[in-house]
């Protein structure tokens, strides 16, 4: 179960980790960097090395800082300055990570956000720290971690904003995007630029051959949690890891080995469109 404070349970939050568990995270850009770093200290730099910090699937913030203070220890000995710095990224963490700290504001516009994206009428979470109170997103309806959309005072209405975070947002001064969904020849959702070609080559794979007696959609919901995880800088291993954590339930095997396949289809097409 995610945490919730107690004076936010009224505003029915993060209704899916509530239903099946899990937590939601804020968490820096230079993670990405330090986790690079210790997975080759924990794997080498040979063949399949899967994230180490990055926090996904974690049931509760005690639990991965708990994962934390082992690869703390882990490198201490090692690499002392890049324990330091998992010292440091810890309690920059722990800071981002206060919801008492967090807005709350109530989606309430009429726009097509796409899967995964946001519901009418449905609260949700805007993070920040006490001590840096910017704009960095929106916990949506993948309750994972923050992405940007607009804020366009018509589509929200604020709840709670300890830190006068969101109503300066929705004064105009946010780093924010400009559209609910981003055209290329159709519509792409918000923070997963790489959707269509996601979804054609998953599609394409077509896992247990359910197209096309299945709908057209089928795969979608996959599709766009692999987008929104992948960039032009992962390597086959890292997307073959991310292919497996959206669909290894689905197709009933975690094991990241067992996609690296389709994870090459998919880096060779987007190292062709990155180009």
């Amino acid at each position: 179960m995610p945490y919730i404070p107690k004076e936010h349970e009224k505003y029915d939050l993060l209704p899916t980790c509530r239903k099946y568990g899990g937590e939601v995270f804020s968490y820096p850009s230079e993670l990405a960097d330090i986790d690079d770093r210790v997975i080759v200290l924990e794997y080498g730099t040979d063949g399949y090395a899967p994230s180490c910090i990055t926090p996904y699937g974690y049931s509760s913030y005690d639990e991965y800082y708990e994962s934390l203070d082992e690869y703390i220890d882990f490198c201490r000995d090692i690499d002392l300055a890049l324990s330091q710095e998992l010292v440091s990224l810890k309690k920059t963490m722990k800071k981002m990570n206060i919801k008492e700290n967090w807005s709350i504001v109530r989606f309430v516009a009429d726009v097509e956000t796409g899967a995964f994206g946001l519901t009418k009428d449905r609260c949700y979470y805007w993070p920040c720290s006490a001590e840096e109170p910017e704009y960095e997103g929106v916990i949506d309806d993948e309750e994972f971690t923050s992405y940007l959309y607009p804020c366009d005072p018509g589509s929200w209405v604020i709840e709670e904003d300890p830190t006068g975070m969101a109503k300066r947002a929705l004064s105009g001064r946010a780093n924010a995007v400009q559209k609910w969904m981003l055209d290329e020849e159709s519509l792409v959702p918000v923070g997963a630029p790489y959707y269509r070609l996601v979804k054609a080559t998953i599609d394409k794979w077509n896992p247990y051959s359910l197209l096309p007696d299945a709908p057209s959609d089928e795969f979608d919901q996959y599709s766009l949690k692999i987008a929104r995880r992948i960039s032009p800088e992962d390597s086959v291993v890292v997307i073959a890891e991310t292919i497996a954590s959206a669909m290894g339930e689905f197709l009933d095997d975690k094991d990241p080995r067992c996609y690296l396949d389709i994870a090459e289809s998919l880096f060779n097409a987007i190292s062709t469109k990155s180009r």
